[in-house]
């Protein structure tokens, strides 16, 4: 594994706690885990709290989908490459065909 799969692996990994921080901290009509860090009275950006979380949640997207995008396709691996190809092909033949499998 390559420094920048490395550090894509990791950014991913950061991104991803975070934007499941941010869903379970929006708010659903006073439902949801929205108010254990404020109570139910006070937002934290004030009135426009619904707007912020919305465009961090599109912004932790976006990057999610990105990094996931350009996380597979550095790692992928060719088609000549394949699991087969290392297999070695060996035939058994231990089998006497001149006696026969049964006793008379």
């Amino acid at each position: 594994m390559g420094v920048l799969s490395l550090i894509l692996l990791i950014l991913f990994g950061i991104v991803s706690v975070l934007l499941i921080i941010i869903v379970a901290l929006q708010d659903e009509g006073d439902s949801g885990l929205g108010g254990v860090f404020g109570g139910s009275g006070g937002s934290l950006f004030g009135a426009a709290t619904s707007k912020v979380v919305i465009k961090i949640t599109s912004v932790l997207a976006a990057v999610f989908l990105a990094l996931s995008l350009t996380f597979a396709i550095i790692n992928k691996t060719s088609v000549r490459d394949s699991l087969l190809n290392n297999v070695n092909e060996t035939v058994q033949t231990d089998v006497d065909t001149t006696t026969q499998w049964y006793s008379n």
